[in-house]
């Protein structure tokens, strides 16, 4: 019928501006569009893309009960894509038997990348990249599958890698330069991939998936030292896609462990000004020597609203040494006095005099306050290191 037909097309404009909202990181917006088309037309192909902003949500949240959800939304999936997507969804939570079932259902052409979510959950990363160096050599492999398999595998191989690392389970951050026992074979094999990756990914104009293989890409090069043959790659993609947030951060740390303050400042400065990107902005815009922006980041800092982070004494601190350089004293004495009024902060204002006499040419009077501090602070391991590096 013409509604029908007017339904469909209604449905299909929707799923559009749904597919430009991920692109531009708007979930909550592509997730309305999606829903809307798949009101006006429930097939399969609306389902997939609702359920699969539904599913990334719930993954970003943790939340087991939503997966599951998820899971029993897609049970009527029939398709390819639609089983692909249930084997993303039962492996995140471990229904190992269910995604097994699911790929046993897709054609046989299209099991290799489905196949390849599954296998690194079951602890089997050599195969992985075994499937995966086979199939990078397939001409009949599309554009979009070679990424899949090749992020998939580099994934892997840094799983791999951190298998034997002396590391907390529960740690959110890892030494740049690789942490203990870490497996720098597997490290530098998913630097390999991660290279290739962000090559393919170029070559497609740099898709949304650009910010799954970015950490890793960072991690692995940082760790077995080739920062450099990624960063030309990555300066490219954060300039292509500045609202893909979790790409500008990995990019920032790259900066960091590369020593190159100007790709660092201009990843942060894409971020959205919150309290961790404001005291890592402070951080980096002392340790170049710019003080008036310095300053201007800790004052910022210092007006948001919200609970402070771990990094926030040293935003402080450091805008404070900036202040005393500018010689702005009521600005230094008022981020002196917030760093005085927590006691678990009391290191920093020693800290920020350490770091006023060291950019003003003091270096025998820059010594002076770590001393001072140990001696109040005597388990302040951040004093420890100034002094004893």
């Amino acid at each position: 019928s013409a509604f029908a037909t007017t339904s469909r097309a209604r449905a299909l404009l929707r799923s559009l501006e749904g597919k430009v909202a991920m692109q531009q990181r708007q979930r909550d917006r592509a997730f309305s569009c999606f829903d809307e088309a798949y009101a006006l037309d429930p097939s399969e192909r609306h389902l997939l893309a609702k359920e699969e902003v539904r599913f990334l949500a719930a993954v970003d949240a943790d939340d087991v009960n939503a997966i599951r959800e998820v899971a029993q939304s897609l049970v009527i999936a029939a398709s390819d894509d639609g089983l692909s997507l249930l084997v993303r969804v039962h492996s995140s939570i471990r229904q190992f038997k269910e995604a097994e079932a699911c790929i046993q259902r897709i054609s046989t052409e299209k099991q290799v990348v489905p196949r390849l979510v599954l296998l690194p959950s079951l602890g089997k990363w050599e195969e992985v990249h075994a499937i995966a160096s086979a199939k990078r050599k397939d001409p009949a492999l599309s554009p979009q599958d070679l990424v899949a398999v090749t992020l998939i595998a580099a994934r892997a191989c840094w799983q791999r890698a951190l298998a034997s690392a002396l590391v907390d389970p529960d740690a959110k951050e890892l030494p740049v330069n690789g942490a203990p026992g870490l497996d720098r074979n597997a490290a530098a094999a998913a630097c390999d991939l991660s290279i290739s990756c962000l090559a393919d990914l170029k070559r497609l104009g740099w898709p949304p998936n650009v910010e799954l293989i970015a950490p890793i890409a960072v991690a692995c090069a940082c760790s077995v030292g080739r920062q450099s043959e990624i960063s030309g790659l990555m300066r490219e993609a954060a300039s292509a896609r500045p609202a893909y947030l979790e790409l500008q951060e990995a990019i920032e740390l790259l900066g960091v462990a590369a020593d190159d303050q100007a790709l660092a400042l201009e990843a942060n400065a894409r971020l959205v000004p919150g309290h961790e990107t404001l005291a890592r902005r402070a951080c980096l815009l002392f340790q170049a020597r710019k003080y008036d922006e310095c300053l201007t980041a800790a004052l910022e800092a210092r007006r948001l609203e919200g609970s402070p982070c771990r990094q926030t004494p040293m935003a402080y601190a450091t805008g404070a040494a900036a202040a005393a350089r500018l010689a702005r004293l009521d600005d230094q004495a008022s981020l002196l006095s917030i760093l005085t009024s927590r006691s678990d902060w009391g290191p920093f204002v020693y800290f920020a005099r350490f770091a006023e006499a060291s950019t003003a040419g003091r270096k025998a009077d820059a010594l002076t306050p770590l001393r001072q501090g140990l001696h109040e602070f005597p388990d302040s391991w951040m004093l420890a290191a100034n002094l004893f590096s």
